[in-house]
């Protein structure tokens, strides 16, 4: 076995052909040196077109949440999941956004919120956000969304522009709910 191993050592390795690389202006295949021009067929005709500005995001994200959401006086809390668009203008960061949160006792959340930012060249992009939310009952009617007890204020404290990291509480004549949310936002 050694024998053969030796052998295909020296037939591969030492009595081998020499070979050369090509010159940095030649090809193996052609003679002619490379042309430095770009293809016509492969420019971009309209490069506006091509352009992608992002007007939207959509923020997915988990989180943590309790208070006495409902009128019951019961207390709930447990995870979240949350959904957010936020439309903006392209150069600008976004001010408004919609929301739709789904928490572990089932209850639907319907908001909207205002962004205010502190010092938009900062990296962190700090904000504050004010917004209201309605509590629903995912299994009960729609009718709660005229029950003022089911309304809430919103107060919030978030870093971050595409992942964003988010805690606030809400006031409604049912007590004071705490949350905190880690969602990332997409670009469309």
């Amino acid at each position: 076995m050694r024998v053969l191993f030796l052998f295909y050592f020296l037939t591969f390795v030492l009595s081998g052909a020499n070979s050369f690389a090509a010159t940095p202006n030649e090809s193996t295949l052609e003679s002619a040196p490379f042309i430095d021009e770009k293809d016509p067929q492969l420019q971009i005709l309209r490069p506006e077109l091509r352009d992608f500005e992002p007007t939207m995001y959509l923020g997915m994200g988990v989180g943590y949440a309790g208070g006495p959401y409902l009128e019951r006086d019961t207390y709930s809390q447990g995870l979240m999941a949350s959904i957010r668009y936020l439309p903006f203008t392209p150069g600008d960061l976004p001010i408004w956004d919609y929301q739709l949160q789904l928490n572990e006792a089932r209850f639907v959340s319907l908001g909207m919120g205002y962004r205010l930012y502190c010092c938009p060249d900062d990296p962190f992009v700090p904000y504050l956000r004010l917004g209201a939310q309605i509590y629903l009952d995912g299994k009960s009617e729609l009718a709660g969304l005229v029950a003022i007890r089911r309304w809430r204020a919103h107060a919030a404290v978030g870093i971050g522009e595409r992942f964003n990291s988010e805690f606030g509480l809400g006031m409604a004549v049912t007590g004071v709910d705490l949350y905190a949310l880690f969602s990332y936002n997409w670009a469309f």
